[in-house]
């Protein structure tokens, strides 16, 4: 794998940790909050339940912060835009139809699929970039304190007083960025192994459904 492929991977991988962790811990919330009965059985067992979603919410937490990470060395967003500039050569036609042939061999369909494609420029990776602003100060503002000071260090100065982070935060802002983040993946994607541009907020984000799903499976079997 060449560069982009390996950190667009690592980003993939980051952010299905971080959207399964999330939405698992919400399904379990919601799931068993409207059933007296799961309600119930979960209370028998209070400390493994306790464990499981301290879990989650702690993979969410220190995930969406490696994802995030301003520092240079990080493997975050913040490299992934980097790398999408800096290798743009591996967005062009010739690499694009290279990645075709190799994947399909040679087919009539191809040179003019290669011919209509779309090949970026540093321009669309900088637009892209500025679309995610307004998530990632909205994590480093609200999101960040809590992982820095509960989840991934513990500060003695909010022992006690955790729930003063959470202010401010909501269930709609959590779910924004992960879905600005999954409109980064996506892109991207299309537009390295496909040659197409589509807007931001083209994707659907289903690993909510996905999740919901096998949650709801698993609890169904518990009652």
């Amino acid at each position: 794998m060449n560069k982009i492929e390996q950190i667009h991977k690592t980003f993939h991988e980051e952010l299905l940790i971080t959207c399964q962790s999330y939405y698992t811990w919400k399904s379990i919330h919601n799931i068993v909050s409207s059933s007296k009965e799961l309600y119930s059985s979960i209370n028998e067992n209070a400390l493994s339940w306790s464990i499981i979603l301290h879990s989650l919410q702690s993979t969410f937490f220190v995930s969406i912060g490696r994802i995030l990470d301003i520092d240079s060395d990080a493997a975050s967003i913040h490299l992934l835009f980097r790398t999408c500039k800096n290798e743009i050569n591996l967005f062009n036609k010739q690499s694009l139809r290279a990645r075709k042939v190799e994947l399909c061999g040679e087919k009539a369909w191809i040179d003019k699929y290669i011919s209509e494609a779309y090949e970026p420029k540093e321009a669309d990776f900088c637009r892209l970039k500025n679309k995610t602003k307004k998530y990632t100060k909205l994590y480093e503002e609200s999101y960040k304190p809590i992982r820095n000071k509960v989840f991934a260090h513990k500060d003695a100065g909010y022992i006690g007083k955790t729930d003063e982070l959470f202010t401010g935060t909501d269930i709609t802002s959590f779910e924004e960025i992960l879905s600005s983040l999954y409109q980064v993946y996506m892109i991207i994607y299309d537009l390295y192994n496909n040659g197409r541009l589509n807007n931001f907020g083209h994707y659907k984000l289903e690993e909510k459904e996905y999740v919901l799903k096998d949650v709801t499976n698993l609890m169904n079997k518990l009652v």
